[in-house]
């Protein structure tokens, strides 16, 4: 565990997870509860609607959607889109585009690839067997 400074009230805590203490961890959880339970009572209101009714920065309700942690069906569909964290195109989903999800992944397996080649696997044997060796001498 580390030590760090609360993201949101700057007070110092042993992080385990989320850049937040657990005092504003709870009260983001009370948050998202009412949001929820809004949204599940008033289907269909966007997301500024719902956020001045709850007291809420829209910000954190279309964080709330980025994470998954809400239903974009729930609100009225043609104000839940943000921008791709990467390109800026609009999305309905997560925080990435498809067409960026893709280059990401590809850009992954091209590393991983890139680890697995022969001549790094050889290099690898070779230096195990220059250490075996010297103890084979012995």
């Amino acid at each position: 565990m580390e030590l760090v400074n609360c993201a949101r009230c700057g007070k110092v805590f042993a992080r385990v997870g989320k850049n937040i203490c657990p005092d504003c961890l709870a009260e983001e959880e009370e948050t998202f509860k009412k949001v929820r339970e809004f949204i599940e009572e008033n289907p269909g209101l966007t997301v500024h609607e719902v956020a001045e009714k709850c007291a809420v920065a829209p910000k954190k309700i279309y964080g709330f959607l980025k994470e998954g942690r809400l239903q974009r069906q729930k609100f009225n569909a043609s104000e839940t889109k943000w921008r791709c964290e990467s390109c800026g195109a609009y999305i309905t989903s997560g925080r990435l585009c498809q067409n960026c999800q893709k280059i990401l992944k590809d850009e992954m397996l091209a590393h991983e690839n890139e680890k697995l080649k022969p001549d790094a696997r050889k290099k690898t044997i070779e230096k195990g067997k220059i250490h075996l060796s010297r103890l084979q001498d012995r």
